[in-house]
């Protein structure tokens, strides 16, 4: 199994991901967020100013695994990140890409690994569903994640998703059904988690950590067992 969410800290939050039947999370940074569980915890180098030879340092304690910036195309030039590249690099763990959305910046950014030997050992992509037709998601989903594959022979981590917040109840369960058979059968796919937990108009919990019925979805008919990390 790949699934795996994306959580903002709340006291329930462990609560409610042994509900979610996961193999791993992820807050956006390089801690748990005091969120503890038996769950995987792959850090993440959310901007710049997190970037300290100490928090690298403490994150190398609790992850073998950390993805680059969020959004960088909102915070930095392709070569700028690059640049920043060494001290992640630097940590010898399992390096992720940065969580991009915008090809554009993710090609100049790929050309630059390439010609500087940098280590990138997977993709991270991120997505969100503007299209209000279940069918057109699912297609547009589909066609990211073929795309970045194609584009950076690299295994894929769909570190966040999610869709058009307008969707109806009853549409939102419809498309995770559908998005997670998808994303279970692509090869090239090796991790996913949606965004988010507990929080927005995607939330897979309410206010006390209990599934609501997207939560239902996302748990699968397999049940509420706690998976195996």
């Amino acid at each position: 199994m790949k699934k795996g969410i994306y959580t903002t800290f709340n006291s329930h939050a462990s609560q409610a991901m042994s509900l979610m039947n996961i193999k791993w999370f992820h807050t956006n940074g390089l801690t748990k967020d005091s969120i503890e569980t038996q769950y995987k915890f792959i850090g993440c180098v959310s901007d710049e100013s997190k970037m300290t030879t100490s928090s690298l340092a403490s994150a190398k304690k609790i992850t073998d695994t950390i993805m680059g910036f969020t959004n960088p195309e909102t915070q930095m030039s392709p070569e700028y990140c690059a640049g920043l590249w060494n001290t992640i690099q630097n940590t010898k763990l399992n390096i992720g890409s940065p969580c991009f959305s915008d090809f554009i910046w993710m090609n100049q950014f790929m050309a630059l690994v390439t010609s500087r030997k940098l280590k990138v050992d997977f993709v991270c992509l991120q997505w969100y569903g503007q299209d209000r037709n279940v069918k057109n998601s699912i297609r547009e989903l589909k066609m990211n994640c073929l795309k970045a594959f194609m584009a950076y022979d690299r295994p894929i981590w769909l570190t966040r998703f999610a869709l058009n917040p307008k969707f109806t109840k009853e549409k939102k369960i419809e498309f995770i059904h559908a998005a997670l058979d998808v994303l279970e059968m692509l090869p090239y796919v090796h991790r996913y988690a949606w965004d988010n937990l507990n929080s927005g108009a995607n939330a897979l919990v309410d206010g006390m950590g209990y599934p609501n019925e997207i939560g239902l979805a996302y748990a699968g008919t397999e049940g509420f067992g706690i998976s195996t990390p």
